[in-house]
């Protein structure tokens, strides 16, 4: 159920590197480019539910709560996600630099 949601969310944001005007950038400055672009989409999550944590009107109602859970799960699958293809990208890239 998460993992679907989570997919789909990275799939939407397949995107980002093909709208990159790819002749101007090298292989590295694409990757960087879009990692610093995630990383303030995470950013911005984060934010958005620390602040549903510590607002005045705290949430006290179980439906409430569950929907922080469930944004809290979505943001870790993504991280996670997004953490793993990394590792995988950097190190085929190693691979055929050192090949």
């Amino acid at each position: 159920m998460l993992v679907p949601q989570a997919l789909g969310s990275l799939n939407a944001r397949r995107g980002d590197i093909n709208n990159l005007d790819n002749t101007q950038l090298t292989l590295d400055q694409q990757l960087i480019s879009v990692y610093a672009n995630n990383a303030e989409k995470f950013n911005a999550q984060k934010q958005h539910v620390l602040g549903q944590l510590s607002s005045v009107n705290s949430p006290s109602s179980p439906e409430q709560l569950f929907s922080i859970q469930q944004q809290t799960a979505d943001y870790n699958i993504e991280v996670s996600l997004i953490s793993a293809l990394t590792r995988k990208a950097t190190s085929a890239v190693e691979t055929l630099l050192r090949a």
